[in-house]
């Protein structure tokens, strides 16, 4: 297997059976130090937790701020880390019309990587990527995963804000874990995904009395082999865990899938991370049996849903040399801008086989 990117060179469902048995890997001390907040309120953010191991945050286009910043702040329980314009420069990386775009960063009070960023890019002509879309529908990013104790009050709160399922909270026994799970669809066709471990417990810790922050993002593939091989070959990451699901029951899952081919088609799935103790990973998804249709082609800013995936990273030029070691080029080619609340930052952008699109920054400013 290659090294990743630090080196030199569902899950929905068997992922949590195997961790959520003793509770994801939280790198605490790293994260620990990862927020602080000044005397006059400004929230300083730290790298050193994600970087070269995950995702620090993931990015959402919205319409408007109000509506999943209520749902983040009320039934998830973040905070706002920051808020604030952006600076020009981030509408030239994106090659959009010079501009500054509404900004609000949310995220556990440690700063925890797994933060959400939204931003109202304010495109006239942008669509909703999954406006209409089911989850075999295969692009772009499909979800974000989260923990809870208390799913059925997540979803009682979520309903109340307008937000939809795929379908109820569904039971389900894996080895000695019982689990539970819901795929909520909000606003802006973001979907958010709810586990909660039923047998044996897991503590009651305080952020996991509404939503802990977010640990995992699934996408939906046509070809389940071509993204592994994207992510481990190309990228660099490592195979967490893989795999094929058969549902015992007869009955829908929580995909919303019909209990026909629940029963008779297995769910194929892989697990990915630059490195295994990542706090943040990816799970990529093929469900077999259910044929639907391609968003990959809109899955892109300023285009509303979840739209990328951003990878701190010590060496932008490690991460360029894999690209073109297998002729990959990237999706926006490397570029200065200033990612507050971060500072300066060289970054760059590639497209998964379906389209979702990652991020790779190195910071230029010397963190404080």
């Amino acid at each position: 297997m290659n090294r990743p990117l630090r080196d030199a060179s569902t899950c929905s469902l068997l992922l949590l059976a195997g961790w959520l048995a003793s509770g994801w890997p939280v790198l605490a001390t790293a994260a620990s130090a990862a927020a602080a907040t000044s005397a006059n309120g400004t929230t300083h953010l730290s790298l050193a937790a994600a970087r070269d191991t995950g995702w620090q945050e993931a990015v959402i286009s919205t319409r408007s701020l109000g509506a999943l910043e209520e749902f983040f702040t009320t039934v998830a329980g973040y905070r706002v880390l920051w808020r604030g314009l952006s600076d020009a420069s981030v509408s030239r990386y994106y090659q959009l019309p010079d501009r500054q775009y509404r900004e609000v960063l949310l995220g556990d009070a440690a700063g925890t990587p797994g933060l959400v960023r939204l931003v109202e890019f304010g495109a006239a002509a942008a669509i909703t990527i999954r406006a209409a879309a089911q989850p075999w529908d295969t692009g772009g990013i499909l979800s974000l995963m989260t923990r809870s104790n208390d799913t059925q009050a997540v979803w009682q709160a979520a309903q109340a804000l307008g937000w939809s399922a795929f379908n109820e909270p569904v039971d389900f026994d894996f080895g000695a874990v019982r689990l539970r799970n819901i795929i909520l669809r909000g606003p802006d066709g973001v979907n958010v995904s709810v586990y909660e471990r039923l047998e044996p417990r897991m503590p009651n810790d305080a952020d996991l009395r509404k939503l802990r922050r977010p640990f995992n993002s699934m996408q939906s593939v046509k070809d389940l082999d071509r993204t592994r091989a994207f992510y481990i070959d190309t990228l660099g990451f490592e195979l967490i865990n893989s795999g094929k699901y058969l549902n015992p029951s007869h009955e829908p899952n929580n995909f919303g899938m019909p209990a026909n081919i629940v029963a008779e088609n297995p769910i194929d799935f892989a697990i990915v991370a630059p490195v295994k103790d990542s706090a943040t990973t990816v799970e990529t998804v093929q469900l077999i049996g259910a044929e639907g249709r391609a968003v990959d082609a809109v899955a892109v800013p300023p285009n509303r849903g979840i739209v990328s995936l951003r990878y701190p990273v010590s060496s932008l030029d490690r991460v360029l040399a894999r690209l073109s070691a297998h002729q990959i080029a990237p999706y926006i080619a490397p570029r200065t801008l200033v990612l507050r609340p971060y500072g300066r930052v060289r970054s760059l952008a590639v497209r998964s086989p379906d389209g979702a699109v990652l991020e790779f920054f190195e910071t230029l400013d010397r963190e404080t």
